[in-house]
């Protein structure tokens, strides 16, 4: 698969986490999510978009979330969804990162992008070149 073909899966994922679920779009929007605070989301789930097994995902959760214990991070569970929930991943959000950490990070699961924003915008960062596709993000009602 091309990145552009990933890019357009990355943008349609609904991305879960404290309570808020939220999506990216072209559209300008006011809101601002997590007070402003700089944020990452990262999974260590399927290495390069390589289907592993459930218990091969959760070893690599597992090694991500104690490294970012080990580094102090602020950190809570969320997930990236498809729309039809057919394709999840479990990961975190890390607030106060730098994005320069956030790639690296993203590079050592072997990740072909993740996550970054602050206040209303977010950017699909590549992890192989650092490039950045910014959006804006849109809250999503959750059910239930």
């Amino acid at each position: 698969m091309e990145a552009r073909t990933f890019s357009q899966v990355y943008t349609r994922a609904i991305y879960k986490t404290k309570d808020i679920a939220f999506t990216l779009t072209d559209k300008p929007s006011s809101t601002i999510l997590f007070n402003n605070r700089p944020y990452s989301i990262i999974t260590a789930y399927n290495p390069y978009s390589q289907k592993l097994s459930k218990e091969e995902n959760e070893e690599r959760h597992k090694e991500l979330e104690i490294l970012l214990q080990e580094r102090g991070l602020e950190h809570h569970l969320s997930t990236g969804e498809s729309p039809d929930s057919s394709w999840i991943e479990e990961g975190f959000i890390i607030f106060d990162i730098s994005l320069d950490d956030a790639l690296e990070i993203g590079k050592h699961f072997e990740q072909h992008a993740i996550l970054y924003g602050q206040g209303n915008r977010a950017a699909l960062a590549w992890c192989e070149d650092g490039r950045l596709e910014w959006f804006y993000a849109k809250i999503e009602t959750l059910e239930g």
